[in-house]
């Protein structure tokens, strides 16, 4: 969603925890135990304790409100190179 809000190509690279973290252990530490593995998260439990909660933003919509705060907080907009750098190093990686 985030991709097509911008208007720009993904291209999506799936890398398993473990290699992040053997290739980089400061960024990786942390995707190691529950975080590499996919789970899903909903919003029943706090349905049934208080039933009138609603959502009232999609996700959908949530991503255009993200994005359109982003481009009008030039402050928020900096890249930070050396986290580009790892990640490019760590996907070329990857795909050798």
């Amino acid at each position: 969603m985030m991709s097509d809000e911008l208007g720009v190509h993904l291209n999506a690279v799936h890398i398993p925890s473990y290699f992040i973290a053997k290739y980089n252990p400061e960024h990786g530490a942390g995707l190691l135990g529950d975080k590499s593995h996919s789970v899903i998260f909903d919003n029943s439990k706090i349905k049934k304790l208080i039933p009138e909660f609603d959502c009232k933003i999609p996700f959908s919509q949530g991503v255009k409100e993200i994005i359109a705060w982003y481009k009008n907080n030039k402050d928020w907009q900096v890249v930070n190179e050396e986290i580009n750098k790892s990640i490019d190093g760590i996907t070329g990686a990857y795909e050798r």
